[in-house]
């Protein structure tokens, strides 16, 4: 979940205007894009309070994420050290699902050279026995294409940066190892997709068959950067109705390809190694803002109700492990319990049960692999 999407349309500078320079200039020179930050950060806090910072550290937790955003905007130029390995970054605004994916990514890639990058939106992320390459860096819960174009700008010193979500869930590190392989064999595949985004906007029909979304993405910064190219979200018109924008990734996934240059998507026997729960921070952040009273819009979207009962199960399941695991070092819930006991008793008036029962059983079978994974690194850590 993200601050509200701001367009970029003809009319305004170009993509590559907006993002050159990155966040590194001051604020008497600041782009377009570090001065529009700048001024959303503290909005974008204010708007984050409810749904967010009040549930993971309060007023601690919102000034973190305030200072983090303007020091970021405005402060001195970061020279980031080149580093020879991949560099793996997520954003979190529910901090417990992004310790435990953090424990499984670390584990699952542990034989390939990485390190974490965390931009922390909730201001209360931390985690027991996290690697010692972590990086936190807090910042404002501004779009996630902005996000993306200011961390892999200021933070990133590698080639190779892999984008995650905090809700897809690594059992194995073959996915890893072949992104960087298929990179390595051809120095002009400049993306690789390990989840593509399901369907296709038509704006994208003709240049290519899959959307290589910005879920789970190895980009390669000797290319991204130098093309000046903008995770943001790009509308020709100015309108963010569908189907008239391109959503995160989308321009840029177009412009690589007119460019000469190749998006690869990994095929599902590579995937299968990756547990994808597609919007949990969404559903998370939409349970705090409404205590848990997900009635009025899951009875007028009832195609919703079986995605978000799986939710609703995944995130109780995240917890419990988090808790069983001792992963997480502050005492605040996933969610608070009873809005999430809540948003489930909701569902369950709406559902049937078989349905509910055949959904929960699939979780818990997910989530039986990663809790697996992860006794199996925490017995490797005591040894």
């Amino acid at each position: 979940m993200t601050a509200d999407r701001v367009p970029v349309t003809p009319t305004q500078p170009d993509q590559s205007q907006r993002v050159r320079g990155g966040i590194r200039a001051l604020s008497k020179t600041a782009n377009p894009l570090n001065a529009r930050l700048l001024w959303k950060s503290l909005p974008s806090v204010a708007l984050e309070w409810n749904r967010n910072h009040r549930h993971h550290g309060g007023l601690r937790a919102a000034l973190r994420c305030l200072f983090g955003a303007v020091q970021i905007c405005v402060g001195p130029p970061r020279q980031c050290a080149r580093f020879p390995g991949c560099e793996i970054v997520t954003f979190s605004v529910v901090p417990v699902l992004t310790a435990v994916w953090a424990k499984c990514i670390n584990y699952a890639t542990q034989n390939t050279e990485s390190r974490l990058i965390v931009g922390d939106c909730s201001g209360g992320f931390e985690i027991a026995g996290g690697p010692d390459s972590l990086q936190r860096h807090c910042v404002a819960n501004f779009s996630h294409g902005e996000k993306l174009d200011l961390f892999l700008r200021t933070f990133c010193g590698s080639d190779y940066v892999l984008i995650c979500d905090d809700d897809i869930l690594w059992l194995d590190g073959k996915p890893l190892e072949w992104t960087l392989d298929a990179m390595h064999r051809d120095p002009r595949v400049a993306a690789v997709s390990l989840v593509p985004r399901p369907g296709l906007i038509p704006l994208m029909a003709g240049v290519t068959d899959v959307a290589m979304g910005s879920y789970c993405l190895l980009v390669r910064r000797r290319i991204w950067q130098p093309e000046q190219l903008s995770f943001q979200v790009v509308s020709p018109t100015g309108s963010l109705q569908c189907p008239n924008f391109y959503e995160t990734a989308d321009f840029a996934n177009v412009e690589l390809i007119r460019r000469g240059y190749k998006v690869a998507v990994a095929p599902e026997d590579v995937r299968r190694y990756l547990l994808p729960s597609y919007g949990v921070s969404c559903w998370a952040i939409r349970i705090q803002r409404t205590g848990g009273h997900l009635l009025p819009r899951l009875l007028k979207q009832r195609g919703l109700q079986p995605k978000v009962y799986a939710i609703v199960c995944f995130m109780e399941g995240v917890a419990a492990l988090a808790r069983e695991l001792r992963l997480h070092l502050c005492t605040h819930d996933l969610v608070p319990p009873q809005m999430l006991l809540r948003a489930k008793h909701e569902l369950s008036g709406l559902m049937d049960a078989k349905e509910r029962e055949h959904i929960a059983l699939r979780v818990a079978s997910d989530l039986d692999r990663v809790r697996a994974l992860l006794a199996q690194s925490m017995r490797l850590v005591r040894c």
